[in-house]
């Protein structure tokens, strides 16, 4: 049996690294350039959906952070 084994804690890396790096493309492109950031945009979308999904799948509560609406601590 192999001694690495994908965690909650990996997944959750990749999931914000993912978002990241589609949010900084958006961020990227040319603001006359739509197409590309629509097509950005519903990746970013999907990122999101998938994102709930396992995190969903893989754990009994699930918290999202939103420095936008959150409260601090």
């Amino acid at each position: 049996m192999s001694d690495k084994f994908i965690t909650l804690k990996n997944i959750t890396q990749w999931l914000d690294d993912l978002d990241t790096s589609l949010k900084s493309q958006i961020v990227g492109t040319r603001l006359d350039d739509s197409q590309s950031r629509e097509s950005l945009y519903n990746l970013y979308q999907a990122a999101q959906l998938l994102r709930a999904r396992m995190l969903g799948d893989f754990s009994d509560q699930v918290e999202f952070s939103n420095n936008m609406y959150d409260e601090p601590n």
